[in-house]
């Protein structure tokens, strides 16, 4: 398991919000400490890369 922070404007795209929904189904929404999202690295590091990519463009 990896640890990432991620600037909280990411979670308005598409991807994020799927995966929010995802944790809010496996973990419900009242936990304490960070979020643990239901996917494998790879998949999340794909995404993040794709936004900060966009990021960088603007």
């Amino acid at each position: 398991m990896q640890r990432f922070v991620i600037p909280t404007k990411y979670l308005q795209y598409p991807e994020f919000k799927v995966l929010m929904e995802e944790v809010a189904d496996e973990f419900g929404y009242e936990h304490e400490g960070g979020i643990h999202i239901p996917c494998e690295e790879s998949v999340f590091e794909e995404i993040l890369i794709r936004y900060m990519s966009c990021a960088k463009k603007k």
